[in-house]
């Protein structure tokens, strides 16, 4: 459904929302007659999503790691229209639940744990504006 930094991974994504934003300057304001006025830059199209792993925790913990490896930008590939629309987004935070740890019996080795990890919800917010006043 996505794809992050030219990745694509094997995780369920139970929620996808898009919005967009119309950003203008500081100039924008009221001027004296009450009259609005919009010094516009344009239209940034960001997403919000939930995921979660597909029953593969390993596989989970790779696009955890790689979401929040310290990159400035990374390239992203979202649903939009009836098409794709890839953009350069970031991504400040990420938080997740512990929902469960297992620990298996003592071995050799000592003990091996496992930990199931709750659903993450994720803001990608664009670099840029996609579409700009003419």
């Amino acid at each position: 459904m996505f794809t992050y930094d030219g990745k694509e991974y094997d995780i369920a994504v139970t929620k996808l929302t898009r919005s967009f934003a119309k950003l203008s300057t500081d100039k924008s304001g009221r001027v004296q007659t009450g009259e609005m006025f919009i010094d516009l830059i344009g239209t940034y199209y960001n997403y919000t999503i939930a995921v979660q792993d597909n029953g593969d925790q390993a596989e989970f913990d790779r696009f955890w790691e790689d979401l929040s490896a310290p990159k400035d930008f990374v390239a992203v590939v979202f649903p939009y229209n009836q098409n794709e629309m890839t953009f350069d987004a970031y991504v400040t935070q990420g938080s997740q639940d512990l929902v469960r740890m297992l620990k298996s019996p003592k071995t050799l080795f000592g003990q091996l744990i496992k930990n199931i990890w709750g659903p993450v919800t994720l803001n990608f917010i664009a670099k840029e504006p996609a579409r700009r006043p003419l």
